[in-house]
């Protein structure tokens, strides 16, 4: 995951982002949903990254670039 992702990501399990139901069942509170609506953002953001990397990938491979965008694109996926 990238840095926003992974800390979107490890704020929705913290317990300040959590509401305990009376029944014990946990709910995001208003911080909680907050923390879920910037990691889908932030994943949404970097998916249309890395569709972008891949619609010019075309074009590097005949500048011969490719390995550059490549090294990119698989950057970019591994801190998803």
């Amino acid at each position: 995951m990238v840095a926003g992702n992974s800390g979107a990501a490890a704020m929705t399990c913290r317990p300040c982002s959590i509401t305990n139901g009376p029944d014990g069942t946990e709910t995001p509170n208003a911080s909680g949903r907050l923390a879920h609506w910037q990691l889908g953002l932030c994943t949404a953001l970097m998916d249309r990254c890395i569709d972008r990397l891949g619609d010019v990938a075309e074009a590097a491979r005949r500048d011969s670039e490719a390995d550059l965008l490549a090294t990119a694109a698989e950057a970019l996926r591994t801190r998803l």
